[in-house]
């Protein structure tokens, strides 16, 4: 399948998402917050990076956008799990550059669904490899994204 991280300050969850993903095939690294987390990325090159928001040394947001800052990560697919749950919330992390937002308590089979629901697209367009990432053509669209969430890419010419 590919290699994933899951990052959340809680062992029990970890754990769980972790021997799932691992039954699914990923080959699995965890780290319990942000700044583990950025430093595993950096060393494993994962394909896949599920990650929890509220969380001690550096919060999930930032890594989501340290991720999304450098072009060398542009094949990562980010997923929030996250006990934030508010529509501001949710907007927060889309903002960032994540792919999905499980909220907790979660059912580990929705998130497990989301995770493929998320490859799935990804690869569809051509987001799966490094270098390539979504446009959104605000001219194809009856409404159009904010300049936040406008991303670059082969697909563009930009």
């Amino acid at each position: 399948m590919g290699r994933a991280i899951v990052v959340d300050d809680d062992p029990s969850i970890r754990s769980l998402v972790r021997l799932t993903l691992e039954m699914e095939g990923y080959a699995v690294d965890d780290a319990c917050d942000g700044q583990a987390a950025l430093d595993l990325i950096r060393t494993t090159e994962p394909d896949l990076v599920i990650l929890d928001i509220m969380m001690p040394a550096m919060d999930g947001a930032t890594v989501a956008r340290a991720i999304r800052s450098d072009p060398a990560y542009d094949h990562v697919a980010i997923v929030f799990l996250s006990a934030l749950v508010t529509d501001d919330h949710v907007w927060d992390g889309w903002r960032t550059g994540a792919d999905s937002y499980v909220t907790k308590p979660f059912d580990i089979e929705h998130l497990m669904r989301e995770v493929d629901r998320v490859r799935k697209a990804r690869a569809a367009l051509g987001l799966g490899d490094a270098g390539s990432r979504l446009v959104i053509d605000e001219a194809q669209h009856a409404t159009s994204a904010p300049d936040e969430l406008r991303v670059k890419g082969p697909r563009s010419g930009g």
